[in-house]
């Protein structure tokens, strides 16, 4: 029997989602160390969205926790991870109640460790130098000194100097962002576990994504990339809505082919 969740449904997806949810809750109950991504694959027009968001409220409907992202609606930020972990952080606050007390403190520990991350990611965007461009420039500019006269050498020098110093910040940026993923995935999990204990709340948490295929191609690869190294944590399944065949090609102007 139809609920009203799909009282407009044409094509018997109700029943693909009954079984999509029941497929997603064994893989859960046999493997519950570790996070978990499905791609719905179709392409653009065929429903995928509709899909997505009546799964979400077929989810809600038997008490799991589902957030809801729309890569597309984000597109505008220029930084998925930003977007990301802002919807995340205002998800999970709607997960608890008031007396809830202590998800307050796991919250602000979990974003606060997030801090550094985008820090450094913004910071890349805003300089446009990774490190390794950053010692490409400083060998460029070596070259030049020594090609050089003696009247333009402590001018290269100083050049050579605040690179060196540019690129020792954009080390240490790394090495802070690299830390500070390893806090990030403690604190996610660490509030992971105190959900295990709490009674109105059952595990996993669902994380819908829609509309990748629709993002700019470096937007929808840069996300992705954030959940496989951000979001590899127990408890957490990942639902993507994407054409695979239009991933592809972003992947493609991305990376190549």
């Amino acid at each position: 029997m139809h609920t009203d969740i799909w009282n407009e449904d044409k094509l018997n997806r109700e029943e693909e989602s009954k079984y999509l949810i029941q497929y997603l809750t064994n893989v859960y109950k046999e493997n519950k160390d570790s996070s978990f991504v499905l791609n719905i694959n179709s392409e653009w027009g065929f429903g995928k969205t509709y899909f997505l968001k009546n799964l979400k409220l077929e989810l809600e409907n038997k008490d799991n926790k589902v957030m809801y992202f729309d890569a597309w609606q984000n597109d505008y930020t220029k930084e998925p991870l930003l977007a990301f972990i802002a919807e995340i952080n205002e998800s999970f606050e709607s997960f608890f109640t008031a007396k809830q007390t202590k998800s307050k403190k796991y919250l602000g520990d979990l974003f606060k460790s997030s801090l550094p991350i985008l820090v450094s990611v913004l910071s890349k965007k805003l300089t446009g130098y990774s490190s390794d461009d950053l010692k490409k420039q400083i060998e460029g500019d070596e070259t030049e000194c020594n090609e050089q006269s003696d009247n333009d050498s402590d001018t290269n020098k100083s050049i050579s100097l605040l690179m060196t110093k540019a690129t020792e910040i954009a080390l240490e940026e790394h090495r802070t962002a690299k830390q500070s993923i390893l806090e990030f995935k403690k604190n996610m999990g660490i509030l992971i576990s105190y959900i295990e204990t709490l009674k109105n709340m059952e595990l996993p948490i669902y994380i819908l994504i829609d509309e990748l295929d629709r993002c700019r191609p470096n937007y929808a690869i840069e996300l992705l990339e954030s959940i496989k190294h951000l979001f590899d944590i127990k408890g957490l399944i990942f639902i993507i809505a994407t054409d695979s065949k239009q991933l592809s090609y972003s992947i493609n102007a991305v990376y190549g082919s």
